[in-house]
């Protein structure tokens, strides 16, 4: 199926990826898409790059060096109208959003990326029954409340159930799915995954375990 350009630049941004303003392009007054990993994940910033070139969005792949943190790997775009347009959507009031409009229009793919870049599993302890336990969080704290409802909703039409919960400690609201609807996103997003060997993790839970 091919890809819708504006709203594969969404599904790319939901996550790690981030769309500048125009005035810090030079030479450019237009808007641009900057993801960057670790190098270790560099198979997945590829696997990336393929999916801008689907959609015929003009990038490049470099090293990005910072003072602070280990070498990235990043894949930067050209300036682009609808980015500009994305953007401006997109942050408002220091926050992100995302819009009911959105939902129906975001694919598996899209979901697997997201998880990809802010997913994770997670132990919790159930201090009633004292027993561990495993479920799946995704960071979603630099959004709005109503906007992490929205998110959830993205995966409820797939039939992946999740709630939401507060962080004392980022001050936001991220996104948590129980054992069984983990089991159904890992299944759902795995033809995807599959692709990104340095990805394999985000897939790699052992049922019995769980």
């Amino acid at each position: 199926m091919k890809r819708n350009r504006y709203y594969t630049l969404i599904g790319l941004t939901i996550g790690d990826g981030n769309i500048h303003n125009p005035k810090l392009n030079k030479g450019s007054n237009r808007a641009y898409l900057d993801i960057a990993h670790t190098l270790k994940h560099k198979d997945y910033i590829e696997y990336k790059k393929t999916i801008l070139d689907d959609i015929d969005v003009n990038c490049n792949i470099g090293i990005k060096k910072s003072r602070n943190i280990p070498k990235l790997y990043k894949v930067y775009t050209k300036g682009y109208h609808i980015l500009e347009n994305i953007r401006q959507k997109f942050y408002k009031n220091d926050k992100r959003k995302f819009y009911k409009r959105w939902i129906k229009n975001i694919t598996p793919e899209m979901l697997s990326i997201f998880w990809m870049d802010d997913g994770c599993f997670v132990k919790q302890f159930n201090k009633k029954k004292d027993y561990m336990y495993h479920c799946g969080d995704i960071s979603t704290m630099s959004y709005d409340k109503k906007s992490v409802k929205n998110l959830q909703l993205c995966f409820l039409q797939y039939g992946i159930e999740s709630y939401m919960y507060y962080s004392k400690r980022s001050k936001g609201h991220g996104i948590r799915f129980n054992r069984s609807n983990l089991y159904k996103l890992c299944d759902l997003i795995k033809p995807y995954v599959l692709d990104i060997p340095s990805m394999y993790y985000k897939i790699n839970y052992s049922q019995s375990d769980l």
